[in-house]
């Protein structure tokens, strides 16, 4: 069911529980990450980075530029990469404009 509707993502050990998006505001709720990164078609790149041993479980994403930015186009997709504090990682499946 998850496959026909879109809902799924790869891992190779993080979690992702929940991706939000409201306002052009992208939300992000993951098990612990080093690192959440964003990523677009268009070399469009946000990157939330913990910080010593404070692991991140969440972040936030202020769409508005790269929505400017893509201007309509119909392939414009924004994805989140999940590395986790050992290095395996977790990638969400595109998301495209025409989604959010």
């Amino acid at each position: 069911e998850a496959l026909e509707k879109g809902d799924l993502y790869m891992s190779c050990g993080p979690e992702i529980s929940d991706i939000t998006i409201d306002e052009n505001v992208l939300k992000i709720t993951c098990s612990d990450a080093k690192r959440i990164t964003l990523e677009t078609h268009a070399r469009y790149a946000r990157i939330a980075n913990a910080e010593g041993e404070n692991w991140l479980n969440s972040a936030q994403f202020d769409l508005t530029d790269f929505i400017l930015r893509a201007n309509g186009n119909p392939d414009a997709y924004v994805r989140l990469t999940v590395t986790a504090p050992d290095g395996t990682y977790a990638c969400s499946r595109a998301y495209y404009l025409n989604e959010l």
